[in-house]
Parts: structure tokens; C-alpha cells; sequence
């Protein structure tokens, strides 16, 4: 068994698929953008990541992302499950270091249409914009994770079966 990490953009179902581990596979999981929420500092308690992310900028938020990996990789389990935010990509290789990245590859239409449903992050503008950083965050993902997941077919229940099956043969 080994640490799995869920990486891939914002919005492609990682924090989902964790959720589902969970309740039905009884897995140990944390979900980082979780984590860094419910320890943020009383002046910095926010409800959604998107607004710590505006107040204190970015270089501060990727210290946190990475201070939050440390704490939850020094209690966690050797089969732990951990999700990544879509923008974690500086993390992506000290992941590798101690376990296996998975990247659950969405399509950038769906990702598209549910970062809007949401709220765009206000790094991105627009279609083209949002195009922009998938194209360049999908290479990063496809050359730096341990394993590539085609997510784009597949229910939920299925999408965990390839993560189990994986981490089970790793």
C-alpha cells in the first residue's frame, strides 16, 4: 500500500471522488483544501478557499498548501487517500516522493461549465483564459503523475474502483 494522491484541475471531481471513498470504502482521506480551511488562523477563517486565496495572495496560500501537506502527511496512514487543490501543482513532486499522484483527467468543457456554476477564480476571465491554464496545468499532470485517469466516461462508483485497484497493485 501507498499514499495516493488525487491530483487534477480545479472542478474535475477530485474533492467528489474523496467523499465517496469514504462513506462507501471506509478509506482514511483528507481533502487539502478542506484541511487548510479548518485550520486557518482566527484573522484568517474563510468559507471557502477562493476567499483565503484573495485575502492573503497567492505566494502565502501555496506556503499554507504546503505546511497543510506536512501536518497531514506526519499523522496520516500509509493507504491514506489525500486530494490536492486543482493548483497545487508545486506539490505534485514532493508527493512523489512518499506515495503515487493519480491524475483524474475531466474534460475542459465540463470543467468549464462547473467553474461557472461556481464562480470563475478571478485568475481567470474567461473561455479562453480557462483554456489557457488547462492546456498548460494537463501537460504538467500528464509528465509529473505516477498514474493517468480518464475520468470523462466513467460514474463515481466506477472512477473508485480504478483508484482502489491502483492502490492496491502500487
Amino acid at each position: 500500500m501507498s499514499i495516493l494522491f488525487l491530483c487534477g484541475q480545479k472542478a474535475a471531481g477530485k474533492s467528489y471522488c474523496l467523499q465517496q471513498l469514504k462513506t462507501f470504502h471506509n478509506k482514511e482521506t483528507y481533502d487539502l483544501d478542506e484541511e487548510i480551511l479548518s485550520s486557518a488562523t482566527s484573522e484568517h477563517q474563510h468559507e471557502t478557499i477562493r476567499s483565503l486565496y484573495n485575502e492573503i495572495g497567492e505566494e502565502a496560500f501555496r506556503r499554507k498548501e504546503k505546511e497543510t501537506l506536512e501536518r497531514i502527511l506526519s499523522s496520516c496512514g500509509e493507504d491514506a487517500i489525500i486530494a490536492l487543490g486543482g493548483g497545487a501543482l508545486h506539490l505534485i513532486d514532493e508527493c512523489n516522493k512518499v506515495g503515487r499522484t493519480i491524475y483524474l483527467f475531466q474534460d475542459k468543457d465540463v470543467i468549464f461549465k462547473r467553474m461557472e456554476d461556481a464562480g470563475l477564480p478571478p485568475f481567470i476571465k474567461n473561455y479562453d483564459e480557462f483554456i489557457l491554464l488547462y492546456n498548460k496545468r494537463d501537460a504538467f499532470y500528464r509528465k509529473h503523475c505516477s498514474f493517468f485517469s480518464d475520468i470523462r466516461e466513467l460514474c463515481a462508483h466506477a472512477v473508485c474502483k480504478k483508484i482502489l485497484d491502483y492502490q492496491s497493485a502500487v
